[in-house]
């Protein structure tokens, strides 16, 4: 059995029978694995997603969380921005029209 397996069982601070449960085996069963049993490989995927990536896990998702928000916070001053742009182009177009409306007033007076 690979060591690293081994060393997370023994240095996990888990009760023999709550580490048993974990993993769906019996008690005796783990005595054996600890006690230099080959270990199938299913057991120690088992291992792997019970004990050992449950601790590498929590700085990711706190890292993932944390792009999370800067993401969504770009996203808002993105579209910020996209909104300040789209109430300068109405504001000119409106300009715009009421310089055509003007010179259309001009063009009736004059005929």
């Amino acid at each position: 059995m690979p060591d690293i397996y081994l060393k997370t069982l023994q240095e996990c601070d888990l009760k023999q029978k709550e580490i048993a449960n974990k993993l769906g085996i019996n008690v005796r069963t783990l005595q054996n694995y600890l006690g230099g049993r080959k270990m199938p490989t299913y057991i120690q995927k088992l291992i792997e997603h019970e004990f050992i990536n449950k601790v590498e896990e929590k700085p990711e998702q706190y890292k993932t969380a944390q792009d999370t928000i800067n993401e969504l916070q770009k996203r808002l001053l993105d579209k910020d921005e996209t909104i300040n742009s789209q109430r300068e182009h109405i504001q000119s177009l409106k300009e715009q029209i009421q310089m055509l409306k003007f010179q259309l007033d001009q063009r009736k007076t004059a005929n």
